[in-house]
């Protein structure tokens, strides 16, 4: 009987895992749509509203979810910069948001981003976001790809 009951805990373990790893592929896509939002938003308020970044990160982090928890994240640092320039402000902010699950060539793009943002004109400043913003429709893209993938194939692992 305990045999029985070790192998139905185990298949219900290895069954919750895989529909777990599902979720967090199904999670990176979400968030990946919001941060591409997020940087059109960031384009028309700042090229075209010349809002400055401060107001436009306050109004960003009124979102829910990582990419509103990491303009939180940078508007906090911004109000303690002490001298240190916006691209490493705005750095910290995004390693300090583990929730937005970036891979690691997805990071360095968003990071890459900071060293133009407020530091250049408007047309510099917004093909950078353009540029940064067709990045990430190709890293959501990947990660579509990846989610069908190896979703079905989590999900699969877990039920049999």
């Amino acid at each position: 009987m305990l045999k029985w009951i070790g192998a139905l805990m185990i298949i219900g373990a290895a069954a919750v895992q895989s529909i777990n790893a599902s979720a967090v592929l199904r999670s990176r896509c979400g968030i990946i749509s919001e941060l591409i939002a997020a940087l059109k938003a960031m384009e028309s308020e700042i090229c075209d509203r010349l809002t400055p970044l401060p107001e436009l990160f306050a109004e960003l982090g009124e979102g829910e979810g990582a990419v509103g928890g990491m303009f939180k994240n940078c508007l906090r640092q911004m109000s303690d910069m002490e001298g240190r320039e916006f691209h490493a402000v705005w750095k910290s902010a995004v390693k300090a948001t583990p929730e937005l699950m970036l891979k690691e060539q997805e990071e360095k793009e968003l990071i890459q981003l900071g060293r133009y943002l407020g530091r250049y004109d408007v047309e510099e400043q917004r093909m950078a976001l353009q540029y940064a913003a067709k990045r990430f429709e190709e890293f959501l893209r990947k990660a579509e790809r990846e989610r069908e993938t190896q979703g079905r194939t989590r999900a699969a692992m877990g039920i049999s």
